[in-house]
């Protein structure tokens, strides 16, 4: 059973839940990945939808997101701070 609930369970969700967000969300990857491939033969189809699709993602999957932060220092010294948003399907 560890198989089908340790990672669902390690971000807080049952393997129902888990199941419904993983697929909802490969489900809406794929049909805007066509649009993407349909838009590339003809540009004047799904203007938008690509771009839509991304951003709708991002919304759902940022809200549940883990956000790291990183302190980073570069080749001559400088040092900088950066944000990361960490989620796991």
């Amino acid at each position: 059973m560890g198989l089908f609930t340790d990672h669902p369970h390690s971000v807080g969700e049952s393997y129902r839940e888990h199941f419904k967000v993983a697929t909802g969300v490969g489900s809406k990857m794929i049909i805007g990945g066509l649009a993407c491939c349909i838009h590339g033969f003809l540009p004047f189809a799904f203007l938008t939808t690509g771009s839509r699709t991304i951003r709708a993602l991002y919304e759902r999957l940022s809200h549940g997101a883990r956000h790291k932060v990183m302190h980073n220092t570069t080749a001559d010294g400088t040092t900088y701070t950066e944000t990361v948003i960490e989620y796991s399907i």
